[in-house]
């Protein structure tokens, strides 16, 4: 062993232990009701495209469950079931209105189970995710509105009041947590008399409980005591300046709202909110004297008077803080009266810009990257839709959150089921429809809820001192642009025009073309929203006539001491360290500056940069579009494959040709010309051929109902394309390829402005002519004076056909001589065991998250790497065969031995694309699954025979000299050798599965590549990672081991994860003397002349698969300075 180095071996439960539930397949559950008499569980699996529902209702009448598109009966997709005397009752049903759902004719749901005990009803079934029926709602990764409904008997009528949704996210869930010193404190209104007007908001500034330190807020849940007059409610921070208690109504000549850094919201429809486990909302010590604002929205539409309210939020804390402080930033559309939504419009636009490159001129630090987990919109009655663009350098790379059914009575901050990264420089557009047909005055912006906002609440870690980042249209472009002389004038105009389609359309242009003014400002800002100067506006009450307001008051009402592209201080009402920016921007045009917004992002499938891929997609209207641009004159193909070859794949071939174009939807059958689909899914948007290059723009559904088509998921996928150098569709000969890549979760690539490189490569390796061959080179990087990171590591195959893997290790200290051998052989180059990179054969260049890159250089300088190449020459073209032997007394061990060299000649490698601009967060790699050794066999004739590989995080700090934290995994590579054919990383906590890592069900051993999981998953100190393969053996008579060799077999997965530790494995393997004992052969020898002439069968195989599912295993965790001798 090396200095410090640790290997920790025990003997674990089996395998089986890690589905210790009433039920592996249902692993989430959410109560959709405040009073929890409403409860469903669920299940799902991407790559079967299925998911299971359990809703357990407190009734012994019928039970009705379903989706809405905006949280109504109109338009729902809705199941209803129960139990009666003479048995069960189970129908697919759509809602046409808010009247009895009608059957479906064709029905999509499966009923598992019906029980009914104890004045509780459970209902199980099951659906696809993507339906092809036109009334059921496809289950996408962003939120949908889960609807119920109950009756007290089985006589289906009007439901009552026994009905409410929720807005769950079901493919993207985060599961709840609740630490073991979980407290919580409420903040509520006291006895409060509502007015007898429509729209009253209500402020009380209060203090929180005394802490004697920090501790983070995980859980915040509303405490609503009137559904019916509640409409949202606001929690905001007060700067240091704010010191005394009290209430009054919100922004009128009484109150003074100085206090708006936004911590917490909740809308109507909303339930309880959840912080992800890695951040928390900080309370304590630092904010000891820090008082908070509660402001509740009441929407009185009956104008009652008397109503009293006590309605507020509890909040959960716990002293056992999280990795990141939390907070929330407001982002759209200033709220003030300066813009107004014309009458009669079907679908008009407004837009809020942030430009988070002008945070530093408001932040005394230097600001960090934004990780937005969750996001509430918010909009008034008219609102329909709203949108947050992501954009960067011009293209627009995601849409941050959508809902474009939005509904105003169905209000809440929805968990984005990942974290999405917000680099400084980037550009949020905040984009809100509004829909103004039964209106006949103009609606302008302000609190009434007749009136209008567009906001975007984000959440995100780490937190910064940093309240909004909001926008409006520049007062004076507008002016000049509607020709009005000064701001009496400009209303006037806005007043009096007549406002049909045309004059809609080109107020619509001329909003998106003028500038914007941008509005960003730090906690420490103290507001005072009631007046600026000598304008007072009422802002409470009906919707003020604009008719009424002095001249001064228009945009200049909230932009009083605007200064063009100057930092402005408000004087007067400013707290201490305050600032304001205000800037006028660019118009939201400006965010679009590329050639196709719809395109966002590029991949070049092969190595020679001959074939470009670009797409966009909308996941919410399901559709995704194509542009591939190749370097030939000749036909084009693009497809995706279950494995990367032809079987199976979904394909179009096009091209242009002497008398125009031709764009076929075709599917392959095998190693043969493909055959065209009698249903032809793909749209042809554009074809063209110039100067030796052909591009093709197509579009299609990213689900399908054509049983050729493959469905596109948020799971990586096999990219293949083809091409001929002439209009003849002929065998594509070298002119292919394939790439996987995760479409719908794409991590774009950056590249920093000081990037560099350096290879570290074989030199003139001289191949044997062996089936399996590994060779070892030991190797310095170059040297460095500080720290930098590597953020792209690149494939340098000179022969594709011979090259299946390489991977890249780390030595320990102790390894100093630089040297290279045939690997794993009496010379010790297998003492460098920390795995750095990987590549498979089929693979390309892989990208790290802008959060992370692997370290070198600093304290890591002298450090000595390996580099380990897998050659495969499966033709043997000469000499003699590479054998394996066992030593049934040594069974760690594999004697190579007996081989002839050839002539073949190779010189691959990797390239290491480095910046000094650091990341985030330092990366690395941790193996697990199955330990390398040939201790385990895998039976002949076996059509899916599974082996499992466990790693018990648990375990994971006694190994460690440092605390280890949480895993944040963000990529993974997967690997058996040929008798692979699935690989699935099952992700557990407490006895539950809640995740599958990561998943492979067409594995393909010629088609190997580290997948971005397109989202950070989170794996918890105390989770078990269960590594999964399944095998065909069909072919083979004789047992296959654990092993080098092609033939031989591996279960590996490799992932990629921050922040590093001091690790290199997490694996197991069988216990050999519980296997042997099992099986009634206690000594190993005897065990393993049993195995080698046992009859193996289909019981014979089952048998043997269960005791290995049974039997205890050996976990084996190692650190990084272990030296394997």
């Amino acid at each position: 062993m090396g200095l410090l180095s640790v290997v920790l071996l025990l003997v674990l439960n089996s395998v089986q232990s890690c589905w210790a539930q009433d039920d592996p397949l249902l692993p989430f559950s959410e109560n959709l009701d405040p009073q929890n008499k409403v409860r469903l569980k669920w299940g799902f699996d991407e790559v079967q495209d299925t998911i299971i529902f359990q809703i357990t209702v407190n009734t012994s009448g019928w039970v009705g469950f379903g989706f809405s598109p905006n949280g109504g009966m109109t338009g729902a997709d809705v199941v209803i079931g129960g139990v009666e005397q003479d048995g069960h009752y189970f129908t697919d049903r759509h809602a046409l209105g808010n009247s009895m759902p009608v059957v479906d004719q064709q029905v999509d749901y499966k009923l598992l189970s019906l029980t009914e005990s104890d004045g509780q009803t459970v209902m199980k079934f099951q659906r696809s995710i993507k339906s092809c029926d036109e009334y059921d709602l496809p289950i996408t990764t962003d939120p949908i509105k889960l609807i119920y409904a109950y009756g007290q008997t089985d006589d289906i009528t009007y439901h009552g009041s026994r009905r409410g949704t929720k807005e769950v996210n079901l493919l993207r869930y985060m599961p709840k947590v609740t630490p073991a010193d979980s407290k919580y404190f409420d903040m509520t209104m006291v006895n409060v008399t509502v007015p007898a007007v429509q729209t009253y908001y209500h402020c009380k500034i209060m203090r929180t409980p005394a802490l004697d330190q920090k501790h983070h807020i995980y859980r915040i849940e509303p405490l609503i005591q009137n559904e019916d007059l509640v409409h949202h409610l606001l929690l905001y921070r007060c700067p240091p300046g704010v010191t005394e208690i009290y209430e009054s109504q919100c922004y009128s000549e009484m109150s003074d709202e100085k206090c708006m850094e936004v911590v917490a919201t909740w809308g109507i429809g909303g339930g309880a909110f959840e912080l992800p486990e890695v951040a928390g909302l900080p309370i304590g010590v630092n904010d000891g004297d820090v008082l908070y604002r509660l402001e509740v929205h009441y929407n009185n539409l009956n104008k009652t008077a008397g109503r009293v309210d006590h309605s507020g939020l509890r909040l959960y804390y716990t002293s056992a803080l999280r990795q990141h402080d939390a907070a929330a930033l407001m982002t759209g559309l200033a709220v003030a009266p300066g813009y107004a939504i014309p009458p009669r419009a079907k679908a008009f636009l407004t837009y809020g810009l942030c430009d988070t490159a002008h945070f530093t001129q408001v932040l005394s630090q230097t600001p960090q990257d934004l990780q937005v987990f969750s996001v509430m919109l918010h909009t008034h009655l008219a609102g329909r839709k709203v949108r947050v663009g992501h954009f960067r350098d011009g293209k627009q790379i995601d849409l941050l959150a959508v809902d474009e059914h939005y509904n105003f009575e169905y209000q809440e901050a929805i968990n984005l089921g990942k974290t999405k990264t917000v680099k400084m420089g980037d550009k949020l557009l905040v984009q809100c429809t509004y829909n103004t047909e039964n209106r006949t005055e103009l609606t302008w912006g302000g609190l009434s809820t007749s009136s209008e906002m567009c906001l975007a609440f984000l959440y995100y870690y780490p937190a910064m001192n940093m309240s909004n980042c909001l926008s409006i249209p520049d007062s004076n472009a507008l002016k000049a642009e509607m020709g009005a002389t000064d701001n009496f004038d400009l209303f006037k105009m806005m007043l009096s025009k007549t406002w049909n389609d045309t004059s809609i359309y080109e107020y619509q242009q001329m909003l998106k073309r003028i500038n914007q003014t941008l509005i960003v400002s730090n906690t420490n800002v103290i507001w005072n929203l009631r007046a600026v100067g000598s304008c007072e506006v009422k802002r409470v009450g009906a919707r003020p006539s604009l008719r009424r307001i002095p001249l001064k008051c228009t945009t200049d009402l909230f932009l009083k001491h605007l200064r063009t592209r100057k930092i402005v201080v408000l004087e007067g009402d400013m707290g201490p360290s305050s600032v304001v920016l205000l800037l006028v921007l660019n118009s939201v045009q400006s965010c679009w500056a590329q050639d196709d917004p719809l395109l966002p992002f590029s991949e070049n499938l092969d190595p020679q940069n001959k074939v470009r891929l670009k797409w966009g997609f909308d996941e919410v209207q399901d559709t995704i579009i194509f542009q591939l641009t190749v370097n030939t004159s000749g036909w084009v193909g693009f497809g995706f494959s279950p494995n990367g070859g032809m079987t199976g794949a979904d394909i179009v071939i096009g091209g242009v040709k002497q008398g125009g174009h031709y764009f076929t939807d075709q599917h392959a059958l095998g190693n043969s010309m493909p055959v065209i689909d009698k249903q032809q899914d793909y749209k042809l948007l554009s074809l063209t051929e110039s100067d030796g290059q052909t591009l093709m723009k197509f579009q299609r559904s990213t689900k399908s109902c054509d049983e050729y088509d493959l469905p596109i998921t948020t799971l990586p996928i096999k990219l293949i394309y083809a091409y001929g150098r002439t209009d003849d569709i002929s065998y594509h000969s070298t002119q292919r390829g394939t790439k996987e890549v995760n479409l719908l979760r794409y991590m774009p690539r950056l590249t920093p402005p000081d990037s560099k490189y350096f290879d570290m490569i074989m030199v003139n390796v001289t191949v044997p002519t062996n089936q399996t061959y590994y060779h070892c080179k030991i190797m310095r990087t170059p040297a460095f004076n500080q720290k930098h990171h590597i953020y792209r590591i690149e494939p340098l195959i000179q022969n594709l056909e011979l090259v299946h893997h390489l991977l890249l290790y780390r030595c320990p200290p102790g390894v100093t001589e630089i040297y290279e051998s045939q690997c794993y052989t009496g010379v010790n180059n297998d003492e460098c065991m920390e795995v750095v990179a990987v590549w498979g054969v089929g693979g390309g260049a892989f990208e790290f998250p802008t959060v992370a890159g692997l370290p070198i250089g600093g304290n890591v300088a002298d450090v000595l790497y390996r580099l380990e190449v897998h050659y495969n020459n499966p033709n043997k073209t000469q000499g003699s065969v590479l054998k394996s032997e066992i030593s049934p007394s040594c069974l760690s061990k594999i004697i190579l031995f007996r081989f002839r060299y050839t002539g073949r000649v190779d010189n691959s490698g990797l390239r290491f694309y480095y910046t000094s601009e650091l990341r985030q967060h330092d990366a690395a790699i941790l193996g697990t699954g199955l330990v390398l050794a040939p201790g385990y066999a895998i039976p002949p004739k076996a059509k899916d025979f599974l082996t499992y590989g466990l790693c018990d995080t648990a375990f994971i700090p006694q190994v460690l000299s440092q605390t280890p934290q949480d895993l944040q995994v963000f990529s993974v590579m997967l690997h058996t050798h040929l008798a692979g054919r699935k690989v699935r990383v099952g992700h557990f906590r407490g006895g539950k599965q809640i995740d599958l890592l990561a998943v492979d069900e067409n594995y393909n051993f010629e088609y190997q590549g580290v997948t971005n999981l397109g989202k950070t998953k989170t794996v918890k100190l105390g989770d078990k990672l269960l590594v999964e393969c399944t095998y065909n053996t069909a072919s083979r008579t004789k047992l296959t081991w654990g092993g080098l060799s092609t033939t031989d077999e591996m279960c590996l997965a490799f992932l990629f994860y921050y922040p590093a530790m001091s690790l290199t494995g997490c694996m197991s393997f069988p216990n050999l003397t519980a296997l042997s004992t099992e099986m009634g052969k206690p000594d190993l020898n005897n065990w393993l002349f049993m195995m080698s002439t046992k009859t193996w069968n289909d019981t014979s195989i089952n048998q043997y698969q269960q005791t290995l599912k049974r039997i205890d295993q050996f976990v084996i965790v190692s650190d990084s300075h272990e030296v394997v001798l």
